[in-house]
């Protein structure tokens, strides 16, 4: 589902974005949904301030799937902003 969020995004696909955002939050509901996932979605929307709100908590929560992030392309925008910069720190990742 994040994958998908960020082509649906990318394509400029908002309403569909926003109805795969709902989902995502009915299925959190019933099961463990990874912050990323959601942090996809919210990037996927322009949303950056709660992508990385998401992020945090990815961080937080020891998510598996954000160790990966100096590696995934798709967040490549995203590397420039301070917020960036303090996830790796939060990490013990260094820019």
């Amino acid at each position: 589902m994040a994958s998908l969020g960020i082509a649906y995004g990318k394509a400029g696909r908002i309403v569909e974005l926003k109805k795969l955002l709902d989902e995502l939050r009915g299925l959190a509901q019933k099961t463990f949904v990874s912050p990323m996932c959601f942090a996809y979605i919210h990037f996927g929307l322009g949303d950056i301030d709660k992508a990385f709100d998401w992020l945090e908590k990815a961080v937080d929560e020891q998510d598996g799937l954000l160790y990966n992030i100096p590696a995934l392309s798709s967040l490549q925008p995203l590397r420039s902003h301070p917020r960036y910069k303090a996830l790796l720190r939060k990490m013990n990742l260094e820019p």
